[in-house]
């Protein structure tokens, strides 16, 4: 996305603003609640770019340059890396997942790195609750991350039943257990929460890896 696309974003979920009221053009009512935004953002350290990323040497120069070291980096999308001498795509990956993962351990820095689905498979119905051989040009994906989050939002493919129904499934956990999580998503403010009623809240521990 583009670098004002992703500020849209945060500005809906930091001041809870409907997202299609942007889209119809009707910002103005929204202007204090800008400000507020703004504030809130001033003297943060944050940087967002869609012009940074594509290969590890990009994000290591840059690095570079900093005297004090982010303590958080988030990459969207990881199937958007590139490199000068690989062509094979998995291989391009695995080079840059390891790099990021060497990079981050130097520096003390934790990583998001978010990945496409591959729903391309003929034996699946789209829509299928994802896993993990789903990640798009797997490999090293799998293998080198430390947590493994995959998302699911069936009324995405449904359209029907209850929108703001979501799933978390801890795929992966290299320090803890694995399990589903039921949590609710409201998409015009691009809002994740959990039940207020614990109860609705379903929690499988029973898949422990060893």
């Amino acid at each position: 996305m583009y670098e004002e696309d992703v500020i849209e974003r945060l500005f809906c979920l930091s001041q809870k603003v409907d997202n299609f009221e942007l889209l119809k053009g009707n910002f103005d009512l929204y202007k204090t609640k800008w400000t507020d935004f703004e504030n809130e953002l001033n003297n943060k350290p944050l940087v967002i770019t869609d012009m940074l990323g594509k290969t590890w040497q990009e994000i290591d120069e840059y690095l570079q340059t900093l005297t004090a070291k982010p303590k958080l980096i988030i990459i969207d999308h990881l199937q958007e890396a590139r490199s000068a001498f690989l062509k094979n795509q998995k291989e391009v990956i695995d080079e840059y997942l390891k790099k990021l993962r060497i990079m981050a351990i130097r520096d003390n820095i934790s990583l998001v790195i978010c990945s496409q689905i591959n729903r391309a498979s003929q034996d699946e119905k789209v829509g299928t609750e994802p896993q993990l051989h789903h990640l798009k040009n797997s490999g090293y994906i799998e293998e080198g991350a430390d947590i493994i989050f995959l998302l699911h939002w069936p009324y995405h493919y449904a359209k029907n039943g209850d929108r703001n129904k979501f799933t978390l499934n801890v795929a992966k956990n290299r320090n803890g257990r694995t399990g589903w999580i039921d949590i609710r998503y409201k998409p015009e403010n691009y809002f994740f929460y959990e039940e207020a009623n614990q109860e609705k809240t379903k929690v499988d521990w029973t898949n422990e890896e060893a």
